[in-house]
């Protein structure tokens, strides 16, 4: 059986007028040297951040909105904060609201204890960036982390017993 399929080859018009891929090394370097040097830049938009958080669990315990809906006014920001720590090199940043979001989305609802795991968070996140704590790596960074942790695990071991 014939088919009866013909083949246009493509123009190369957009190519050469585009020219070969690839990015100038010293842009690069540039932008990496620019995100290095935010740090400060990097740490107050954190510290708004950290207050849009501290806000809205405020304004949940005031109404009693103990709702999943609700739970977008403080997961957004956090992971905001998240994506702030992870680009602009700080880890420990990072990682502890890394944990958070991933606590907070495993839970249905917003409760008083979660709103005190929150007031932890926002004072240890303080801490690693007014102490310019940079990973977990740290002994003070460890510690932190694992205060956070071990907040976390006994809110969940508290309410599986009320389940």
């Amino acid at each position: 059986m014939q088919s009866n399929v013909e083949y246009y080859p493509p123009s190369q018009r957009l190519k050469r007028l585009v020219g070969h891929g690839g990015i100038n090394k010293m842009s690069v370097q540039r932008a990496q040297q620019y995100i290095d040097g935010c740090n400060t830049q990097c740490s107050s938009t954190i510290e708004k951040l950290l207050i849009v958080v501290t806000t809205a669990s405020q304004q949940i315990a005031k109404q009693d909105l103990y709702s999943s809906p609700v739970a977008s006014k403080i997961l957004f920001p956090i992971s905001q904060i998240h994506t702030y720590g992870a680009m602009f090199n700080n880890r420990g940043i990072a990682e502890i609201s890394l944990f958070l979001l991933r606590f907070l989305e495993k839970n249905d609802n917003i409760d008083k204890d979660v709103l005190l795991i929150i007031q932890s968070y926002h004072k240890i996140a303080s801490t690693f960036l007014n102490e310019e704590i940079i990973g977990n790596d740290t002994q003070k960074g460890k510690i932190l982390f694992n205060e956070l942790q071990n907040a976390c695990k006994r809110y969940i071991v508290k309410h599986q017993k009320r389940s």
